[in-house]
């Protein structure tokens, strides 16, 4: 992840960061579906916050893999989770 925030910042290319994006979109979507109790992980996070989450977690965990990073963030997330549609 970290090498393609990189790139989109200093060499405006998007594409891997875009792949990223999508990933967590996809993960996010069936947590949201599959977790007990849970209408939206994020809660009141947007997928930009998701991401500059996940951007920090693995700067400060490099050996970590995207997967884990998606799972530690759906921990911290968890507690502040939407249970029902808030609107």
């Amino acid at each position: 992840l970290n090498r393609a925030v990189i790139a989109a910042k200093q060499e405006d290319d998007w594409r891997a960061l875009y792949g990223f994006s999508l990933y967590m979109q996809g993960y996010l979507s069936a947590l949201n579906r599959l977790a007990y109790d849970t209408y939206d992980i994020a809660g009141k996070a947007n997928s930009k916050t998701v991401l500059v989450w996940l951007e920090n977690y693995c700067e400060e965990n490099p050996d970590d893999t995207f997967d884990t990073a998606l799972v530690k963030m759906s921990a911290e997330f968890y507690p502040n989770r939407h249970t029902v549609n808030p609107r």
